[in-house]
C-alpha cells in the first residue's frame, strides 16, 4: 500500500480523503459487485463506468435497430443469426436471381413476388442440366463402343498369340525330332569307324604276334643248331 501512496500521485487507484474508510465518508475506491445480472465482478465503485462499457453480461440493444436487446456476449450471435435486419442471400441466387441479398424480413414477401422468375430460373436450369446429362450419356456410348472395338481387338489378338504359340511348339518339337535323329545318325557312323578301327588293330596285331612268334622260332632253331655243331 505504501508503494502505491508514493507512486499514485494522481490519486487514480488509492483515496486521497483520509480515513475514507470510516462510517458516513463516501469514497470512490470503495468496492462494489457489478449489477448486470449474472456478472460476479467487484472492482472499485471509481471504475464502475469502465467496467459498464466493456461488461458482457449488460442488456445492449441491435446495432441495426431492429428493436431486440440481448446480453452484450451474445450480439454477434444475434447479428449473425437472429436479427431480422441482417442481409440473406436469395435461394435462387445460384440460379441467376438478380436480387442478390435482401433483409431477413423481407425475404419471404420476396420469395412470394418473384415465385415465377424463379421458377423460369429453375427451368432453365433443368434444362441445361438435361442438355449436359444428354452430352454425358452421347459421351458414355461412344466410349462403350470403342470399349467394344478394344474387346474385339484384343480377342483377335490373343487368338493370334495362341496360334502362334501352338506353331512355335509344334516348330520346337521338329527341331528337336531332327537334332535326335542326327545324333543317332551320328552315333551309328562313330561306332561304325570304332568298330572297322578296332578290327583293323586287331589284324594288326595277330600280324604282329605271328612275326613275333617267328622271330622266336628262328632264334631258337638258330641256338639248337649252334649247340649241335659243338
Amino acid at each position: 500500500m505504501l508503494v502505491v501512496v508514493q507512486h499514485d500521485v494522481d490519486f487514480q487507484h488509492h483515496c486521497r480523503v483520509p480515513n475514507c474508510g470510516s462510517a458516513g465518508v463516501d469514497c470512490s475506491f470503495a468496492p462494489v459487485r457489478c449489477g448486470n445480472k449474472g456478472c460476479e465482478v467487484v472492482f472499485s465503485k471509481k471504475w464502475g463506468a469502465n467496467h459498464d462499457a466493456t461488461c458482457p453480461h449488460k442488456v445492449v440493444d441491435c446495432t441495426r435497430g431492429c428493436g431486440e436487446a440481448m446480453p452484450r456476449r451474445l450480439r454477434e450471435d444475434h447479428l449473425a443469426r437472429e436479427c431480422v435486419l441482417r442481409p440473406v442471400l436469395c435461394p435462387f441466387a445460384a440460379l441467376g436471381c438478380d436480387a442478390g441479398q435482401v433483409l431477413y424480413k423481407d425475404l419471404a414477401a420476396h420469395m412470394d413476388a418473384a415465385t415465377q422468375p424463379h421458377l423460369l430460373l429453375a427451368l432453365t436450369r433443368l434444362q441445361e442440366q438435361q442438355q449436359v446429362l444428354g452430352e454425358v450419356g452421347a459421351t458414355v456410348r461412344a466410349l462403350d463402343g470403342k470399349m467394344a472395338a478394344f474387346g474385339t481387338q484384343i480377342a483377335g489378338l490373343t487368338a493370334g498369340a495362341a496360334a502362334l504359340a501352338t506353331q512355335a511348339e509344334a516348330s520346337e518339337k521338329k527341331v528337336l525330332k531332327a537334332l535326335h535323329d542326327e545324333v543317332g545318325r551320328v552315333d551309328a557312323k562313330a561306332a561304325k569307324k570304332v568298330s572297322a578301327m578296332e578290327a583293323h588293330v586287331g589284324a594288326e596285331l595277330q600280324q604282329v604276334k605271328r612275326a613275333v612268334q617267328d622271330l622266336v622260332a628262328k632264334e631258337t632253331a638258330r641256338t639248337n643248331a649252334e649247340k649241335s655243331r659243338r
